[in-house]
This record gives structure tokens, C-alpha cells and sequence, in this order.
């Protein structure tokens, strides 16, 4: 022989293995393997982003809301785009965007529902910033909070009892921010 060294074939996807990886063979074909019973279970494996949205709702008949099962953030779905560095979106204007196109320039994406995790197209509509807060004091949404000093006395007491934050934020209407910021004192700082 002259020396050289032969590289190995992977067994499952038949691509060469690179010599860099400690213990190249077996951890090419474990990753391999990986991917393929991803595949079998009906994972994306992040090759196509429509798909992989979609994998993270809950989709009933058309009328019913379509529930963001992933990421969120003060109720909101959120869904990452383009690796690191790639920004985040929230999930009903990327689906407002798969439905209808662009969202112009300023545009606001309304839930006819009021329910923030859904993502169906059918309760999602367009409008502009001042549409979006009367609509938001109409239904009574915000960031002030419909909170009496009772309340926040009761959920610190609740929370100090072992209720979760997420119970809690259900119980009394809320996010779970903000009762997150209750129980530490961030908000509501003068009732004790």
C-alpha cells in the first residue's frame, strides 16, 4: 500500500466518512439512523419550513381554531427562520403570510377568535395600529391588567402554596409573564 488511508462508506446513506470525526463510522451511521427514523415518524428534519410549521399545529375542522403547539411568548407563537441569526416571527403572521402574501409595511395581523396561539387563516385578518388597540380595550386585553389588589394578595398566596405559575395564569385570565412578575414583586409592588 502507498500509505494512504481509505475512508469509509457509511453504511446507511453511502457517503464517504470524514477521517476529523473521533470514531467517524459509528457516529456518521448513528446519525443516519437518527435521521431516518425521524423520517419514518413523519419528522421534517428542517428541510422544508412550510412543513415544519405546519408539524406545529394543532389543526381541527376549518371553523375551529388551530392551536400553536410550539414556542410562544406572552401567548403568542413564535417560530425561528433561517438558523442562527435567522430571526423570529409570530407564528399567525407567518401564517397570515402562507395564506394571503406579504403583510404590508406597519400591518397588524387581528385574531377574529382573540385566541393568541391560533393560527388558522380563517380568524386572522388584517388591519392597522389603531384598529388592533381599540380592539384590544375593546375585548379588554393589554398591558393593564384586569388584576384587583385581592387577586394579586390571592396568587401570591397561591403560588407561595405550590399552584404553578401557568395554573395561575389560567385561573385568573393573565399570562404567565405577568404573574411571574406578581409573584416576584416585579408589578404590583405596593400591595402587600
Amino acid at each position: 500500500m502507498n500509505g494512504t488511508r481509505k475512508h469509509p462508506l457509511c453504511k446507511f446513506c453511502g457517503g464517504l466518512i470524514p477521517e476529523s470525526l473521533s470514531n467517524s463510522a459509528r457516529y456518521c451511521e448513528q446519525q443516519c439512523a437518527y435521521k431516518a427514523q425521524r423520517i419514518r415518524h413523519g419528522h421534517t428534519l428542517r428541510l422544508d419550513p412550510t412543513a415544519r410549521f405546519w408539524n406545529a399545529v394543532n389543526k381541527g375542522a376549518a371553523e375551529d381554531c388551530w392551536e400553536w403547539q410550539s414556542t410562544t411568548n406572552h401567548g403568542y407563537g413564535v417560530i425561528a427562520f433561517g438558523g442562527r441569526g435567522g430571526g423570529m416571527t409570530l407564528a399567525h403572521r407567518h401564517s397570515y403570510e402562507l395564506a394571503n402574501g406579504p403583510i404590508p409595511a406597519g400591518g397588524h395581523i387581528l385574531h377574529s377568535c382573540d385566541n393568541p396561539p391560533c393560527v388558522n387563516p380563517r380568524h386572522l385578518r388584517l388591519g392597522g395600529h389603531d384598529e388592533n388597540m381599540s380592539d384590544m380595550a375593546l375585548r379588554e386585553r393589554g398591558s393593564k391588567t384586569k388584576l384587583t389588589a385581592q387577586q394579586v394578595r390571592e396568587i401570591r398566596r397561591s403560588y407561595a402554596d405550590g399552584e404553578t405559575q401557568k395554573a395561575l395564569a389560567i385561573r385568573y385570565g393573565v399570562a404567565k409573564g405577568n404573574i411571574s412578575y406578581i409573584v416576584t414583586g416585579k408589578t404590583w409592588k405596593h400591595v402587600a
